[in-house]
């Protein structure tokens, strides 16, 4: 059953539909939830989906279980997209507030 839904995750990440990867590779976890190979392999899914947050979760679990070089790789990399998301919504929120507050001192509009 395991090495069935397993075999069907990976075609079906072969040919890139990676939602439904994730549901048979969430059922294999539902029997191995221990699974070193199954954690990455949902984060590398996640990652693929732009699940930046589950990618995360699901990869710093499998490093816990057996740290990975590829796996810390990748995790390094999602938590540089996660930052870089923080980082953007930040700075936008600044530009947005600074544009209302000279806006409405009308200083703004006389440059």
């Amino acid at each position: 059953m395991l090495a069935s839904l397993t075999g069907r995750a990976y075609a079906l990440l072969m040919k890139s539909e990676f939602s439904a990867a994730l549901e048979l590779i969430a059922r294999a976890r539902q029997i191995t939830p221990q699974s070193q190979e199954l954690a990455a392999l949902s984060g590398w899914t996640h990652y693929r989906l732009n699940q930046v947050d589950a990618a995360i979760a699901d990869l710093e679990f499998a490093q816990r279980i057996r740290p990975s070089p590829r796996v810390a790789d990748l995790l390094e990399k999602a938590n540089r997209e996660k930052g870089l998301r923080t980082i953007s919504g930040k700075a936008i929120r600044a530009i947005l507030l600074f544009a209302i507050t000279e806006a409405q001192a009308g200083s703004w509009l006389q440059r």
